[in-house]
């Protein structure tokens, strides 16, 4: 199966879907020139900065400076987005974390287009629009993609080993040296980022098992996994090799370290507080349903309706045959692995899914085959068909809505289940990237009247780091403003709603911002 991607212009021409594609791209690219430098500066910005210079300063020394080597706990990660973000901020004429902004918009992006590919080789162009409107309407995809250095770019290499994995499960013959080159460089990025996602490795090797199966005969199953060896070796030598490429720790020791990472990354243990369910519940005391929770609380409506469609078409026995079976397969597979093993093995989780965001594309993909699946079904009388069609529309205008009334903060999106973002408040986290102090800082920089220099205060230190860099690189914030540790002696605190840091200092409340009415930083006036 040979799927051309959606940029081929003259067959966009003639496929209205694939025009619709293309059109819905160039949009999305436009969105993120205008809007991909709204977000704030978050929780974990600042140290993945910091470890971008060092790891740059690592080559730029001759291997001289190991700062990187020691870093807090990101010496254990690669730098693959973080290295070159990093050099392109060295440049670039934006602000640096704008830059950063941008790029993890970008690399979002990137995965949509996955997305489309994915869904694309099930159900053709139909169903690579929907699954890519889909993921592009998915606002903790969207909210996350505006910022977050870790989890979107290891999401989208996902996408791609994903991809890289399926086309090897379809295809015909003996595996192609390139099949298992696209996989190993898909895999080398993901790694990269995140080696503590060894489990991608299973895709590729998955598909390659399948594939020699499917070879027939045990005579040529014989002949084929015994060429199939120097692939795999192939494979390894290049995700190796870019996984470790921007990891500076780990190429002091290249074959050991990656799993040193690995095992510390499922062994991680932090036990902080986390808002569930009305109650404060330290994080490695949470229950096994946490994340399915949260995943049906914050996907948006467009999901059921397409897994109602895909319900009714699985019944129908509308299923996909041959290596359209084999592609949808995949997609499954790289969603159920995962999530089954996360179930049952329950790791340390916080910040509601943010490390699983790489699921959002597959599931995303398999809401897109399922509504065009539905949608095309000749047996299903047009009229119903038009209904759902015209059900899934509205609700994706619904939470386009919301996405805009929510922007920059569009993770902190909740659906009717729980009576959207004003009904989790006090049940679940909301800002818990801390994003909203640019906004808060905003409003005080135009807003409060001063005769002298104020001083600020946040609710903890890499909150009060962030007000220091703005304060520090604002020329409308330049010698007006300090910043302080003890918000009780400060003039201004500058508090989120996480742990419930905007009750920890009484005081006179200025000003809050908010969306969809549900507070997410208050500025307070502490009663000194």
């Amino acid at each position: 199966m040979n799927l051309r991607p959606p940029l081929a212009v003259p067959r966009a021409l003639r496929d209205p879907w694939l025009a619709a594609s293309l059109a819905g791209l160039l949009g999305l690219l436009g969105l993120i020139a205008v809007f991909g430098r709204d977000a704030g500066v978050t929780w974990d910005e600042g140290f993945q900065f910091q470890y971008g210079e060092r790891v740059l300063a690592w080559f730029r020394s001759g291997f001289q400076d190991r700062s990187a080597l020691e870093y807090l706990d990101l010496y254990l990660y690669g730098g693959l987005f973080d290295a070159p973000a990093q050099w392109i901020v060295s440049w670039s004429p934006l602000d640096p974390y704008e830059t950063r902004h941008v790029l993890s918009a970008l690399t979002a992006l990137a995965a949509i287009y996955g997305t489309w590919l994915l869904a694309a080789a099930v159900g053709g162009s139909r169903a690579g629009f929907f699954a890519a409107a889909t993921l592009a309407l998915t606002p903790a995809w969207i909210g996350h993609g505006l910022f977050n250095p870790k989890d979107i770019p290891f999401a989208t290499g996902s996408v791609f080993v994903t991809l890289a994995a399926q086309r090897i499960v379809v295809g015909e013959g003996p595996i192609r040296i390139r099949e298992v080159v696209w996989a190993g460089v898909a895999l080398g990025f993901a790694l990269g980022v995140r080696p503590g996602g060894f489990f991608l490795v299973s895709y590729p090797i998955v598909a390659i098992g399948v594939r020699t199966i499917q070879a027939g005969k045990p005579a040529s199953i014989v002949s084929s996994a015994a060429s199939v060896l120097p692939r795999l070796f192939l494979m390894s030598v290049i995700t190796w090799v870019i996984m470790l490429s921007a990891w500076p720790w780990a190429q002091l020791d290249p074959l050991s370290r990656p799993f040193e990472a690995i095992y510390a990354a499922s062994h991680f243990n932090w036990a902080g507080a986390t808002l569930f369910e009305g109650q404060r519940v330290a994080s490695t005391e949470l229950p096994s349903r946490y994340l399915p929770v949260w995943f049906g609380i914050t996907l948006p409506e467009i999901y059921w309706v397409a897994a109602l469609a895909g319900a009714v078409s699985l019944v129908l026995q509308q299923r996909a045959r041959g290596p359209r079976a084999l592609a949808l397969g995949m997609i499954t597979f790289s969603l159920l692995l995962p999530l089954t093993a996360a179930l049952v093995m329950q790791p340390t989780l916080y910040d509601a899914h943010r490390h699983f965001l790489f699921l959002f594309p597959p599931l995303a993909a398999l809401g897109g085959i399922s509504i065009a699946t539905f949608s095309s079904d000749a047996r299903i009388w047009k009229s119903v068909r038009m209904t759902a069609l015209g059900v899934w529309l509205f609700a994706a205008l619904l939470v386009a809505i919301e996405i805009v009334q929510l922007h920059p903060y569009e993770y902190v999106y909740f659906n009717r289940t729980v009576g959207g973002l004003r009904g989790a408040v006090g049940r679940y986290e909301t800002d818990y990237w801390g994003a909203s102090y640019r906004e808060g800082l905003t409003w005080v920089v135009k807003h409060v009247q001063q005769s002298r220099p104020l001083s600020l205060a946040a609710c903890d230190g890499s909150s009060a780091g962030r007000l220091f860099y703005y304060v520090q690189h604002w020329p409308e914030a330049a010698g007006r403003f300090t910043v302080i540790d003890d918000p009780t002696r400060a003039d201004l605190f500058l508090a989120v709603t996480r742990l419930d840091c905007h009750r920890r200092v009484p005081g006179e409340v200025l000003h809050v911002i908010e969306r969809q009415a549900a507070p997410l930083l208050y500025v307070i006036h502490p009663t000194h």
